[in-house]
């Protein structure tokens, strides 16, 4: 018997991985699906915006260049963003300070995490991309209990390194474009 939800099953999952993810037409079924459909605003649509973190060093280095890992959320476990429509700045701002503080707590042997701005990205352009003429990029509401805003931008379908590395280059065109001071 068939999922009843499976984008809500697959992002319930601890363990989930988004090279576990279905092929790239399937996902595309799924966008217009919620994982958490008692938080949602409803499916991310193309004429959004999405506000993703921008936290040195993790995802940018002193010169603004992308880190090696600014990406691999896209393969890993999705890269986390807000729905500018149902989120303010303040909001995320507030998330993402608290988060960076637990982070900083947690691990005071390591060099200090900050919040060095947010990246303005639509909808439509990451969901244009493509790898060998093959969408590259899925992106999913997973809105939580405190944050209805939340989506994933998520890769799929099997990508070389050459392409991983191609997707990441036009990935960070389209947020460094956007990028706003915290």
């Amino acid at each position: 018997m068939a999922a009843e939800n499976p984008c809500a099953e697959f992002f319930a999952r601890l363990d989930r991985k988004i090279e576990d993810l279905p092929e790239p037409d399937v996902c595309t079924a799924w966008e217009a699906l919620t994982a958490c459909p008692e938080h949602s605003p409803g499916p991310v649509e193309d004429n959004e915006e999405l506000r993703r973190r921008i936290i040195y060093p993790t995802h940018i280095d002193t010169a603004d260049a992308p880190s090696p890992v600014c990406f691999s959320d896209l393969w890993s476990h999705g890269l986390s963003a807000d729905r500018v429509e149902y989120r303010t700045v303040g909001q995320s701002r507030a998330d993402a300070i608290g988060a960076i503080d637990d982070w900083n707590f947690d691990n005071a042997d390591k060099p200090k995490r900050s919040l060095r701005g947010f990246a303005i990205v639509s909808v439509s352009d990451l969901r244009r991309l493509k790898v060998n003429d093959i969408r590259a990029l899925a992106i999913f509401d997973t809105a939580m209990p405190t944050n209805s805003s939340h989506a994933d931008v998520c890769a799929v379908g099997r990508m070389d390194k050459l392409a991983k590395r191609d997707l990441r280059t036009s990935v960070w065109h389209f947020l460094k474009k956007g990028l706003v001071a915290a």
